[in-house]
């Protein structure tokens, strides 16, 4: 890599934006926002962590297993039975929710309804995940994983308040599992139909998809790592650890939203602090493992905060129901199959726990950052990632669905990026303005509208508002 392309990178991480405001949120779509992050927070909070065993199997690892399974499960369904696989999973978890709450404590009983609570809700977050990757918007997409990361941020924090656990064992599952049923028979399924069958024309975006799973695959196997290495040294300042995700969430709410910088910045900030705080965390002992608590805590939910983003947005922008499949089927290896790898493998060490650990992650961030220009080129440098944002506002929102629906009836064969020329040209901006609302060249955006107006069958702009007039119009 040249002195000028390292340059352009440098130039490109400090300049890169996201553009995210609450303002694109949309009331209609508030249920299908909601689904994924009810399901998620009503899991943690019935997770039940007892050192017991059931059928042989430790009942934490089994609890895992089953809601790994869950997503396996819609990975392998055609897509038009996850609907019906959401509803069954909201509804045989929200059953299974006040049960499992009373009956914690009941030995065999309790751990088994706990299982079985969590394969039930990982159908829900499953299903509830398809509409948080096809369905919402950005904006929508930022404020479901701010609502999952202020809850973990709260429930950590205070796990230990007076009346803390009345209100985690009864109250909120219940309020939380009749919401969830709630809000399954609000869900606008049908209304990003054409994204959710697009087939993408752009042969980087595989390589982009892909990219982003790396992602994925790092923040997991971190945070996995650190679930083991703190279960053998019982380092974690619980209390600091959650005041440390509440403040990531702020931090992370504040560069989305009111910076309006890019997710690269809140990733690679991840990378640098999971690092310094699980390693002063470790070797620090003592005081020295209380501020490695908090900035762990800190980093741990900003990174998930953008791997979550990360991974519905791109799932968004590629259109094809597969990369939600690779999806489903990463989320059960992390959550049936590499959990019960690490134990053995940190159950079988001959060195030091915290020497394996520590290996793990810096391998993990290591690889992480030497395929660092992949990530900058496919994922948040890239023309089609730049485009994330783009269309997400409310004043955008129904001249999108109307050029999505025309190109469907005329099968026009439109690219992600025609589509999104021909909604602003139709909501009356010029093609310099277009090219700066899409962060591309005037060249860019010229040749995309030519190519526009060439399956369009229109020769210029005035022709193109004859002919799809309505498109944009109050």
């Amino acid at each position: 890599m040249g002195q000028a392309e390292v340059r352009h990178g440098i130039r490109g991480f400090l300049t890169a934006r996201d553009e995210l405001s609450l303002r694109g949120v949309r009331r209609a779509f508030l249920a299908g926002t909601l689904l994924f992050p009810l399901a998620i927070i009503l899991s943690d909070v019935l997770y039940r962590h007892r050192d017991a065993e059931l059928f042989g199997i430790d009942s934490v690892l089994l609890q895992s297993m089953l809601y790994g399974l869950a997503y396996l499960i819609a990975a392998l369904v055609p897509k038009a039975v996850l609907p019906v696989l959401l509803r069954i999973g909201a509804w045989g978890g929200a059953a299974l929710a006040i049960p499992s709450a009373l009956y914690s404590d009941a030995g065999t009983v309790g751990l088994l309804l706990a299982a079985l609570f969590q394969f039930f809700i990982g159908l829900a977050a499953a299903g509830g995940f398809h509409a948080f990757c096809y369905i919402c918007n950005n904006a929508e997409r930022w404020l479901g994983v701010m609502l999952i990361g202020i809850y973990y941020g709260l429930s950590w924090a205070f796990y230990d308040a007076p009346g803390a656990e009345i209100f985690l064992r009864t109250i909120l599952p219940f309020a939380l599992a009749c919401l969830l049923v709630f809000v399954t028979f609000f869900v606008r399924e049908d209304e990003d139909k054409a994204v959710s069958e697009t087939i993408s024309e752009n042969a980087g975006k595989a390589q982009g998809y892909y990219a982003v799973l790396l992602i994925a695959v790092v923040y997991y196997l971190i945070g996995l790592t650190n679930s083991w290495l703190e279960s053998g040294l019982d380092f974690m300042d619980d209390r600091l650890y959650g005041v440390g995700l509440l403040l990531g969430a702020l931090a992370a709410a504040i560069v989305q939203l009111v910076f309006n910088r890019s997710v690269w910045h809140l990733w690679n900030l991840y990378l640098l602090l999971a690092v310094i705080g699980l390693v002063t965390s470790a070797f620090g002992g003592g005081l020295r493992a209380q501020p490695g608590s908090l900035l762990y805590g800190f980093a741990d939910n900003i990174g998930y905060l953008a791997m979550l983003y990360l991974l519905g947005s791109v799932a968004k922008m590629d259109g094809r129901h597969g990369f939600y499949r690779w999806i489903c089927v990463f989320a059960f290896l992390f959550g049936a199959v590499l959990p019960a790898i690490l134990n053995q493998a940190f159950a079988r060490s001959a060195g030091p726990v915290s020497i394996l650990a520590v290996t793990i992650v810096f391998a993990s961030v290591g690889v992480c950052l030497v395929l660092s220009p992949v990530l900058n080129k496919h994922v948040f440098a890239s023309d089609w990632a730049d485009s994330l944002h783009a269309l997400d506002t409310e004043a955008y929102a129904k001249a999108s669905a109307e050029v999505e629906a025309a190109d469907a009836m005329d099968a026009l064969g439109l690219t992600a990026r025609e589509k999104q020329v021909f909604t602003l040209l139709m909501t009356g901006l010029a093609k310099k303005q277009v090219a700066a609302e899409l962060k591309i060249s005037n060249a860019t955006a010229n040749f995309h509208a030519n190519n526009l107006y060439r399956k369009l069958n229109v020769q210029s702009r005035a022709e193109l508002f004859a002919k799809y007039h309505t498109i944009g119009s109050e």
